[in-house]
């Protein structure tokens, strides 16, 4: 019963964001897909809302359910960028939803991979708990390549979960914004493409300053069925991954250099962090 009691206290938000001008209609054809079948499932089997913000003028669309909030969000995606995910958590979400579950727009998943999610949140809801986890690497308090930071998959204990595919309380999005002026002005202003990039490795950072007094807390679950659409082969996000070898090529060399840069902003995002929440104490 008590399970039962909180899978009805969920909300999704779903995000429609792109991070390149190469937009498809099969694209907005897969996003429409998923919002349906992932919404449909939480809402006629856990009984429970729908929050999708629109970020991007070019892939907007409006699903008409009861249960479903459309919000046009391209304004405030200009003003705040990647950020804007926990602003509408803390603005939109009504308190009686206790837990947020938060899908990147190029993510796919099946029923199961929510369930155990939502299980394993369950059993210590002082926390983010995900697929996607990452640790920093350290050693010898000698200068590391991208500030440590890296892609390795974490299993378990993580400091840092992605908003690929994450749950969180929703008390703790107000959070966010709250602790964000320790690094806003001279870190993600400055350096962050897009606006607020790296905003899953603050918003981390800040659950467990609140949660565990700094120290790693989070949980990642990377054996859970969730995957990347088929599309996304095709586009390039903001990582910069870069999986095929073109040295003769201009452009691979320009995807290396942001990739480079991406992660360096990054490691730096996450030191620096971690160091300014450590030093503002707890409110």
């Amino acid at each position: 019963m008590l399970l039962l009691y909180r899978i009805s206290r969920q909300i999704l938000i779903r995000e429609t964001m792109s991070t390149t001008n190469r937009l498809t209609s099969t694209r907005s054809l897969r996003l429409f897909v998923a919002i349906i079948f992932v919404g449909t499932y939480l809402l006629m089997s856990i009984r429970t809302g729908l929050l999708k913000s629109d970020a991007n003028q070019a892939t907007k669309f409006e699903h008409k359910h009861p249960k479903v909030r459309n919000i046009d969000a391209v304004k405030e995606n200009d003003a705040i960028g990647l950020g804007i995910r926990f602003e509408f958590c803390d603005a939109h979400v009504k308190e009686e939803n206790e837990w947020v579950l938060i899908v990147d727009d190029d993510m796919e998943l099946d029923a199961a991979a929510l369930t155990e999610l939502i299980v394993e949140f369950s059993k210590n809801p002082n926390r983010i708990v995900g697929k996607w986890g990452r640790r920093l690497f350290s050693c010898c308090n000698s200068p590391l390549p991208f500030y440590g930071y890296n892609t390795l998959a974490v299993t378990g204990k993580a400091e840092v979960v992605l908003t690929k595919f994450m749950m969180m309380q929703q008390t703790i999005c107000k959070a966010f914004a709250d602790h964000s002026y320790l690094v806003f002005d001279d870190i993600v202003k400055l350096y962050s493409k897009p606006l607020w990039n790296g905003e899953d490795i603050f918003m981390s950072l800040v659950a467990n300053h609140l949660y565990s007094q700094d120290h790693p807390n989070n949980y990642a679950m990377p054996w859970l069925n969730v995957w990347e659409s088929e599309y996304s082969k095709y586009e390039r996000g903001i990582s910069g991954n870069v999986f095929t070898v073109q040295p003769w090529s201009w452009g691979w060399w320009k995807i290396v250099g942001q990739m480079i840069e991406h992660k360096n902003y990054r490691g730096y995002l996450w030191r620096e962090g971690r160091k300014r929440l450590m030093e503002s104490g707890r409110r």
